[in-house]
């Protein structure tokens, strides 16, 4: 799922999140979902941190995740 939305630059979902209706909206709302249901796993204890790390990667290391999804996050609290 994370190599979906690596495919856009963080600009673009930015454009992308100008129309909710948009069927890139809807993808990328899915991208995200899933991120929020991995996320969960951690939360409650499903996986360690040192599963998580290993599932994930590292991809939520560092600025360029919250860059990519911040701005379809903005969006969907103004909704």
């Amino acid at each position: 799922m994370f190599d979906y939305l690596n495919t856009y630059k963080p600009s673009e979902i930015t454009a992308i999140c100008e129309d909710n209706k948009s069927s890139e909206y809807k993808t990328i709302s899915g991208y995200i979902a899933r991120i929020e249901h991995f996320c969960v796993g951690l939360n409650r204890g499903i996986y360690d941190k040192d599963t998580f790390y290993a599932l994930a990667h590292g991809y939520f290391d560092g600025y360029q995740i919250q860059k990519r999804i911040l701005p379809i996050i903005e969006a969907k609290t103004l909704v």
